[in-house]
């Protein structure tokens, strides 16, 4: 399902962005499950997701949640790395829910 919604939602903002040509910053954010962020084929969805849409990688941004980021920051650190070298932007949902701090989320990259 979650693939589903990457690809068609990337597809969509893409048709508008080409139906609107003075709107073709317009962005998209999409909330990555915690199932979803952590299939191993997660970077090749979202490559193909831009690359079959047409989609600007800087015009996508994918929402993480801050609990899936403190239960495993090893491999969600590493991640992040290959979503970014993608080019695209990088969201922290939910933030202050009960876990972290601004001082441990710094250990993250979260621009380039």
């Amino acid at each position: 399902m979650g693939r589903f919604v990457l690809e068609e939602s990337c597809r969509h903002i893409r048709e508008l962005q080409l139906k609107h040509p003075g709107h073709r910053q317009l962005r998209l954010s999409v909330n990555l499950s915690n199932k979803q962020f952590f299939q191993a084929d997660l970077f090749d969805q979202v490559r193909r997701a831009l690359l079959s849409s047409g989609l600007e990688p800087a015009c996508l941004g994918l929402e993480i949640t801050e609990g899936v980021i403190i239960q495993h920051a090893e491999s969600a650190s590493t991640r992040f790395a290959r979503l970014k070298s993608l080019g695209v932007q990088l969201y922290l949902d939910d933030f202050g829910k009960g876990y972290s701090s601004l001082n441990y989320l710094h250990r993250f990259r979260w621009t380039s």
